[in-house]
């Protein structure tokens, strides 16, 4: 039993990581250099991803105490907002589709200045 639930979590790890490979190409990220002197370079998304999409806000809306015993928070609850302006119908839909409970990875994208 513990060695099929061992099993189990690299089979799901693995297909996490494919579907990260996959999405994070197809966004082509770069860093923006045309910024205002003084002014960090912001990173521009240029390419599109069907469940790829750039957050435009994140607030954390919660945090509560740590359990006795624990260090690391009982509970974290976040906003977070991102735009379907320029995606298709079908895409919308399933984006729309999203409740409570279901797991969203979010992955912060920091690409070189200059491409290799």
């Amino acid at each position: 039993l513990l060695r099929n639930f061992t099993l189990y979590r690299l089979e799901s790890a693995y297909e996490i990581r494919q579907d990260l490979e996959d999405v994070i190409p197809r966004m082509h990220a770069r860093l923006d250099t045309d910024v205002a002197e003084g002014q960090e370079p912001k990173v521009v998304i240029t390419g599109h991803a069907r469940m790829g999409l750039p957050i435009t806000g994140f607030s954390v809306t919660e945090v509560k105490k740590p359990r006795v015993g624990e260090s690391v928070p009982a509970k974290v609850s976040a906003e977070l907002t991102y735009t379907l302006a320029n995606t298709m119908n079908r895409v919308r839909e399933e984006w729309d589709q999203f409740r409570e409970h279901d797991v969203v990875f979010l992955v912060t994208l920091e690409p070189p200045a200059t491409q290799f």
